[in-house]
């Protein structure tokens, strides 16, 4: 039998009939060389092995690296066993097994030709004079890696280093690496078919967002229960500290979506007294759900570029997930949160996604549910219409006969005598600060206390009386992995003398 070279076979045109690739079959129509196929003898667009090789070898490059060609030490020992059965093998998939499974060729053939081609224009003759293994020979064998974006990590690095060190609020160099990362976001699905962008709207009552806060003076707890709107509310920009999410002087609101996340996010103290809320959104919420970033597929071909760009982002996708939602250090600075930040802001203007907040995993709560930000444009509440000379009243429990206390919080409001002309003296200036600017606008307009009215956002949450509860904090819950230390103590040997090759290290007891 003839033995057949690679110069015999790369010529070979096969058309996208005798295959089964979309991506091969776009290069063909993109080429646009019609002949005729050496395979089905049909007329079509054409592509020759040569080229459907060149192909190959690069997804091969990306998507698989080299098995081990001998057996490891712990292998070699378990053959060398002379009671055990152990045999080692090379595992992995042959050059033409991988060629046929990416490809789908019609013909088993042709896989074995395209392992021909590579082994040709690969092989180190001196090498093969040594019985050496060389790439796409017969006995070199493949397995999938693990995907590890290399570039795209170390382009992360270098967006750290910019917005650590270099340019906090604007840098090209950062906006362009965003851009590459999250392109595309609102089309992006999971495997389900679910979006990575989901709507949290007041159409579904279960959509409630809880907030609180802890206190320990009986004052603090009957006025946050009188007003819990500015108590356990976002807080005023100008007390707005650095956190994850925003940096300081930028109210955003933080929640989460379960009362458990909640106070295991606020981590109240034993003995101190949470009042928690459930805020209700005004309107539809688009949010991101950036743990559904870790559940993205790649589709199309192993052989595009494409793909293994996808299936590189995805990666990455992963790694940024676990960044944004660690678990804090209290004892770092507010420049820990500098790269989050700007990657929260970046998201937030992103042009025409109009996203309102991110949904993100609880670091401190490991059951269902999760945490949510709102951008400061969708984290304004609806503020009770509650007189500024209102008085509050109340308690946690409430006295019965034979000074019998039970657990029943009550808050009671008082007004002056004078309520109803304060009102409409109030009323009255409203009109003249619309009329001012313009009149129709639905905007609120406050005075700050600096002398000027500041247009701010309508309002997206509401929270409602209904909607509050307080909390007793008896007890916490911690849990956590145990180990025991093991101490040891070594002495370091004596100096050795010239020619003691002895390196033997004395242990004691500790």
């Amino acid at each position: 039998m003839t033995k057949i070279e690679s110069t015999d076979v790369e010529s070979l045109e096969i058309c996208g009939d005798c295959l089964n690739d979309a991506y091969l079959n776009k290069q063909m129509y993109e080429v646009n060389r019609i002949g005729k196929c050496d395979h089905c003898k049909m007329e079509n667009p054409i592509l020759s092995l040569l080229e459907i090789a060149e192909i190959l070898e690069t997804a091969i490059d990306s998507l698989y690296t080299v098995t081990a060609s001998e057996p490891n030490f712990l292998q070699l020992m378990m053959q060398k066993d002379k009671e055990g059965t152990y045999d080692w093998e090379r595992e992995g998939e042959l050059t033409n097994d991988i060629a046929n499974a990416l490809i789908g060729f019609s013909d088993d053939k042709y896989g074995d030709y395209i392992q021909l081609i590579l082994f040709e224009k690969h092989t180190d003759w001196e090498m093969a004079k040594m019985s050496a293994s060389t790439p796409f020979d017969d006995e070199y064998c493949y397995e999938k890696k693990h995907v590890f974006p290399d570039g795209m990590y170390r382009e992360w690095r270098t967006f750290e280093r910019i917005v650590h060190e270099e340019s906090r609020y604007y840098s090209a160099e950062a906006k362009e690496f965003l851009d590459t990362v999250f392109e595309g976001l609102a089309e992006l699905k999971t495997h389900s078919k679910e979006p990575v962008i989901k709507t949290f709207g007041p159409d579904n009552k279960a959509n409630i967002l809880y907030r609180g806060r802890h206190f320990f003076e009986h004052t603090d707890i009957v006025n946050a229960m009188g007003r819990p709107d500015l108590h356990i509310g976002p807080p005023p920009a100008e007390k707005a500290a650095s956190n994850r999410m925003n940096a300081k002087g930028i109210s955003v609101f933080y929640g989460a979506t379960t009362i458990e996340v909640a106070m295991a996010e606020i981590r109240p103290p034993v003995g101190s007294t949470v009042i928690m809320g459930g805020f209700r959104p005004m309107r539809g919420l688009r949010l991101l759900d950036l743990a559904k970033l870790k559940d993205i597929p790649v589709h199309g071909s192993p052989l595009d570029p494409n793909y293994i760009r996808g299936a590189h982002r995805n990666h990455f996708f992963k790694s940024l997930v676990s960044k944004m939602t660690a678990p804090t250090n209290p004892s770092n600075s507010d420049s820990e949160y500098l790269t989050t930040q700007v990657i929260a802001d970046y998201i937030l203007n992103v042009p025409n996604l109009n996203i309102d907040g991110i949904l993100f995993p609880s670091s401190q709560y490991s059951k269902e549910g999760e945490n949510i930000v709102l951008f400061y444009k969708s984290s304004r509440l609806q503020k009770w219409n509650v007189p500024k000379e209102a008085k509050f009243q109340g308690d946690i429990y409430q006295a019965y006969a034979d000074d019998d206390y039970e657990f029943e919080p009550y808050v009671t409001m008082s007004l002056p005598h004078d309520h109803e002309e304060q009102v409409e003296a109030r009323r009255k200036e409203q009109e003249r600060i619309h009329k001012i600017f313009g009149g129709k606008n639905k905007s609120v307009a406050i005075d700050d206390g600096r002398m000027y009215y500041p247009i701010v956002h309508d309002p997206s949450l509401s929270l409602s009386p209904e909607d509050i509860s307080l909390h007793q904090i008896s007890a916490i819950n911690i849990a956590f992995n145990s180990a025991p230390i093991k101490h040891q103590t070594y002495i370091d040997p004596p100096p050795q003398a010239e020619g003691d090759k002895s390196d033997e290290n004395f242990e004691v007891p500790f």
